[in-house]
């Protein structure tokens, strides 16, 4: 993943590049044309140079036009990219990390030391399906919204908040030990939340 980062900034900047030299070589052949009249006379007198220089000034134009069009192509796959790692990394319906987001935070935890003071939490909502039977899908989507809001201004102050899948929610806690000191607040407001 890094490489191809570190390839699409080299390629911009390649292109990047490119285009300031073509603006310097367009703005040179432009001002040497205005600044000296005879030259430009005897461009046109001389039919071999005015059809190399009408082709090389086309063909710069030409190039142009297809950075310009490059840049656009970086645009867009940046942004279907940027789409693309939301769909991977982020839960459709809660907007929150799913099991694949929270993958990734477990792997900044690559060491006995960060793992000495980290908690992770399972919270089940046992009575889902009996909503979603009972008022239907599209309450039972609402509830999983607005508990995993909760349970995300809740959790961020101490760490992730990620739906594992269905009806589980995972909290990952730093400093587990001043969690569970201010921890009965934020329990009652899951509480609260879920009722």
């Amino acid at each position: 993943m890094i490489q191809k980062k570190k390839f699409v900034k080299t390629f911009r900047n390649t292109k990047t590049v490119q285009l300031i030299l073509l603006l310097l070589l367009e703005t040179a052949y432009v001002l040497v044309l205005t600044l000296n009249p005879a030259l430009g006379t005897k461009l046109f007198e001389d039919q071999t140079l005015f059809i190399l220089c009408t082709l090389s000034w086309i063909l710069a134009l030409f190039n142009l036009i297809w950075l310009l069009y490059d840049f656009y192509k970086l645009r867009t796959f940046a942004e279907e990219s940027h789409a693309l790692n939301r769909a991977a990394f982020l839960d459709h319906l809660t907007g929150i990390p799913n099991r694949h987001g929270l993958d990734v935070v477990f792997e900044t935890y690559d060491s006995p030391e960060s793992l000495a003071h980290v908690a992770c939490y399972m919270v089940t909502i046992t009575n889902l399906k009996e909503i979603n039977q009972t008022m239907g899908h599209v309450v039972g989507d609402q509830m999983l919204k607005d508990f995993s809001g909760i349970l995300e201004s809740v959790g961020d102050a101490f760490g992730v908040v990620g739906r594992n899948g269905g009806n589980e929610f995972l909290m990952i806690v730093n400093h587990h030990g001043i969690f569970h000191r201010k921890s009965e607040p934020a329990v009652k407001r899951i509480q609260r939340g879920a009722q």
